[in-house]
């Protein structure tokens, strides 16, 4: 079943400064395209579904092609959705639908809510404090309590790259070689889930929704960095801690 999220930012875009038919087709094309914005179907069908005249979508589809140097976002010129095909005039795609979606604020909750039951287990069952300070190993001692297995380990690095923010007409980065640091550096149930949560908040970044997004495998070792980081503050450049509301 298709689905799609309409975010907050939608209200605050250019895009809301559209005529009201407009900004319907464009809500329609959200809802009705697949995750990562694909809705194959002819503009009559569209129109059947969005249940308006097909003069009405044929001008909203022109207009949602058309440059914006108002958008946010660069790719296609700040264009909301492009063809999927060149040569036809029907089937699009709705430009940032995967972009947002990977920051989408009910699976930040979701995974914040699932890190803090995880420490407040952790809390439970931590040893008595000890004279001599030892520094830990995040990468090793404090996350071999939930090891995975190679298959769980697979499933996750799926997830993971699904999640992964991507950027318009180019790969994610090298698959195989991010798998394999993903081996090295999500070594537990707990770690599969906090990428989630480092991942979105990076995806949600001003840097990358301007179109600066690092390979994963450039990402992957650095990816706990990103667990208290959030957007980027626009005026002055610095990142700023992001707190999900759960």
């Amino acid at each position: 079943m298709a689905f799609g999220k309409i975010h907050g930012s939608f209200f605050d875009s250019s895009v809301n400064e559209l005529d009201p038919l407009t900004r319907l087709v464009f809500i329609g094309l959200i809802v009705l395209s697949d995750r990562d914005g694909r809705l194959d179907i002819t503009r009559t069908a569209l129109a059947r579904k969005v249940n308006l005249p097909l003069a009405d979508v044929e001008r909203a589809i022109s207009l949602l092609q058309m440059p914006d140097p108002e958008s946010r976002s660069p790719e296609n010129d700040g264009a909301r959705i492009v063809p999927l095909d060149a040569h036809r005039t029907w089937g699009w795609c709705v430009v940032n639908k995967a972009q947002y979606r990977s920051a989408d604020g009910d699976t930040i909750r979701e995974a914040a809510a699932e890190r803090k039951r995880v420490e407040r287990s952790r809390k439970k069952v931590s040893p008595a404090p000890s004279s001599k300070k030892q520094i830990p190993d995040t990468d090793t001692a404090s996350h071999t309590s939930h090891k995975m297995s190679q298959k769980k380990r697979d499933i996750a690095f799926d997830a993971f790259w699904t999640a992964y923010p991507p950027r318009s007409g180019r790969a994610k980065g090298d698959k195989a070689r991010s798998a394999k640091l993903f081996a090295e550096h999500v070594r537990s149930d707990e770690d599969a889930q906090a990428i989630l949560v480092a991942a979105a908040n990076y995806g949600a970044c001003d840097d990358v929704l301007r179109g600066y997004r690092k390979d994963a495998e450039r990402w992957i070792p650095a990816w706990r960095e990103w667990l208290n980081v959030g957007p980027s503050n626009a005026q002055t450049g610095k990142s700023k801690p992001f707190s999900p509301q759960i």
